[in-house]
């Protein structure tokens, strides 16, 4: 069992999307398949795992800020960056998935919070 924070482990539950694109549980099975393959163990391990400046693995988690941070060098190495953050993702997946026909109910549920009412916060805030 993983945890999401420090603290006793939370279970949580995600359910497969029928667009494998934005499927976050197909995608997590591509993960776990790719540690696999490369002789990563993930039993007494973060899920998502920190490494020492791309060389190596090492025994710390993967923090927030270390995504926004190599979000935005990945994405000004592409001369693409105009401020997008993690989230901004979020919102740009949710406009994708409303694009796409899905109901408020199924993006709520595959952003995490189930609650639509957040789902129109997010799309409100963002100008959607």
């Amino acid at each position: 069992m993983k945890t999401v924070h420090k603290g006793s482990p939370c279970e949580f539950v995600l359910v497969p999307f029928r667009d494998l694109d934005v499927c976050l549980v197909f995608w997590l099975d591509y993960y776990v398949c790719a540690c696999i393959a490369l002789g990563v163990s993930l039993s007494e391990r973060y899920f998502f795992q920190a490494s020492d400046h791309g060389k190596c693995v090492v025994e710390r988690r993967f923090l927030g800020s270390a995504v926004n941070n190599h979000l935005c060098v990945y994405l000004s190495e592409a001369k693409l960056c105009n401020g997008e953050t993690p989230h901004s993702f979020r919102v740009g997946l949710s406009n994708t998935l409303s694009i796409l026909g899905c109901y408020p109910e199924e993006i709520a549920q595959y952003l995490g919070g189930g609650k639509v009412a957040t789902w129109l916060s997010i799309m409100r805030v963002s100008g959607g």
